[in-house]
């Protein structure tokens, strides 16, 4: 996270996928420290197989909202953030 001048390192989050890629996510840090709804505009896809190897992605792109909070306590809104997610199995 970058606050002004300075850099703060999250904790890990997890992400909720909906089956529908282009429904909402959820982005949450173990710490409750992010907490934020990603909505999907738009989606590029993509499935791949040559031979033994496999790439098989969805990176939908849109808005992020909701709030993170940095480690002094203050809370910091995220309002119409444009953004990407992606979900990525690979197999080289």
């Amino acid at each position: 996270l970058w606050v002004g001048d300075r850099v703060e390192r999250l904790a890990a989050a997890a992400f909720q996928v909906p089956e529908d890629p282009l429904q909402a996510w959820t982005v949450a840090s173990v710490d409750g420290a992010v907490a934020l709804r990603f909505e999907p505009l738009g989606l590029r896809q993509d499935n791949t197989r040559i031979g033994p190897l496999k790439s098989w992605y969805r990176q939908p792109w849109g808005l992020f909202s909701g709030s993170i909070t940095d480690r002094s306590g203050a809370r910091h809104e995220v309002v119409n953030a444009f953004g990407v997610c992606e979900d990525h199995r690979a197999h080289w």
